[in-house]
């Protein structure tokens, strides 16, 4: 009996990966807004500050992951690096998706990131913290990898204000292929 349950728990942590694919996202983001959220609670109002009045810049991304799609839902996990060139980020993140492909050409992808992080570059160092970012994204598919479209990144941590929420709006555009 033992050897039978121990056979079907094997057969179910093996079995996804059997139909799992490996998937290389690589694209831009452009910040259209940066900067933090407060919520005035006594009064009832709200106000922000954007960091971004006066610069644009882009933020070359690149994730890595490991998905199983389960028809138009696709979810997975992997990595997410950002680069400046000289600088670069990577951090430990997972994602679910749905593509409501062939009817429409839209992509709706939610992502959770952090905890760990990797600098390297001019800087090399690697350290936990206990940051996290919330993501999530819509995009129109151009052709089978091409993607353009917006979201919205948050940051998140125990240490926060409870009225603050730091955040990032951007535009972007990026190519996604699978292996």
């Amino acid at each position: 009996m033992k050897k039978i349950i121990l056979f079907i728990l094997i057969v179910l942590l093996i079995a996804p990966a059997a139909f799992s694919q490996f998937r290389l996202d690589m694209g831009v983001k452009v910040p259209v807004s940066m900067g933090v959220k407060f919520s005035e609670l006594s009064s009832g109002t709200d106000s922000s500050v954007n960091i971004l009045e006066n610069f644009t810049f882009l933020f070359p991304e690149a994730s890595g992951t490991y998905q199983l799609a389960l028809g138009p839902l696709k979810i997975g996990a992997g990595v997410q690096l950002y680069t400046l060139i000289l600088e670069s980020i990577a951090w430990p993140m997972a994602f679910a998706e749905v593509d409501f492909s062939p009817v429409v050409p839209i992509v709706i992808n939610a992502k959770m990131g952090g905890g760990a992080f990797l600098m390297f570059g001019l800087y090399t160092h690697g350290d936990t913290a206990n940051l996290f970012m919330p993501e999530v994204n819509a995009y129109v598919k151009l052709g089978k990898t091409f993607r353009l479209g917006g979201g919205v990144m948050m940051f998140t941590n125990k240490d926060l204000a409870t009225d603050a929420v730091p955040y990032v709006l951007y535009l972007g555009g990026s190519f996604s292929t699978t292996f």
